[in-house]
């Protein structure tokens, strides 16, 4: 029997195994290092650019105006990468179970790498606070009583529906996740 990273608690959910628990956080944790490792290029990056400001200042040049676009140096994050890393690592494990959870007929390894390519494709897509706010109403819409109805009875609700239903549909298409029967 494998042993299982630090970290990792020693009993799982019984639908998942310990070897996709374990691959699933790897996954997620390599997703946060990838994050940070963009966020300290980009101190670096910008670092550097106010060094090369201060050199032009002491040359006599003008230093290049703040509202100009600058081409991202190489390497350096674009604003949507930025955007993918603001998803906890919580909520990308969370998302890959639900994914897995909702496939227990496909062979668990194929559908792991599936279910992490499409927490990183809603990511690109919407910020994390937007995610919460779509999958809540999803999720709380078929909730009885009077904390259902607090959602059930938004004037948005259909148009926040048909967000969420939308995304998903699409990451689904593109990382071929089957639909539901």
């Amino acid at each position: 029997m494998r042993k299982l990273p630090a970290g990792v608690p020693a009993s799982s959910p019984p639908s998942i195994g310990r070897t996709c628990l374990a691959a699933a956080l790897a996954l997620a944790l390599a997703a946060g290092a990838s994050a940070q490792a963009q966020q300290a290029q980009a101190q670096q990056a910008q670092a550097q650019q106010g060094q090369a400001q201060q050199g032009q200042a002491q040359q006599g040049q003008a230093p290049a105006a703040s509202g100009q676009v600058k081409p991202a140096a190489e390497g350096q994050a674009s604003p949507a990468a930025d955007r993918g890393n603001d998803f906890p690592t919580l909520a990308r494990v969370e998302y890959v179970f639900e994914c897995l959870g909702d496939n227990p007929d496909r062979p668990r390894h194929e559908m792991l790498y599936k279910c992490v390519c499409a927490v990183d494709r809603v990511a690109e897509a919407v910020s994390y606070d937007r995610w919460v706010e779509l999958s809540t109403f999803f999720k709380a819409q078929p909730m009885a009583g009077e904390r259902g109805a607090y959602v059930r009875e938004r004037s948005d609700i259909r148009s926040q529906l048909k967000s969420y239903r939308d995304l998903q549909a699409k990451v689904k298409k593109a990382c071929f996740i089957p639909s539901a029967k």
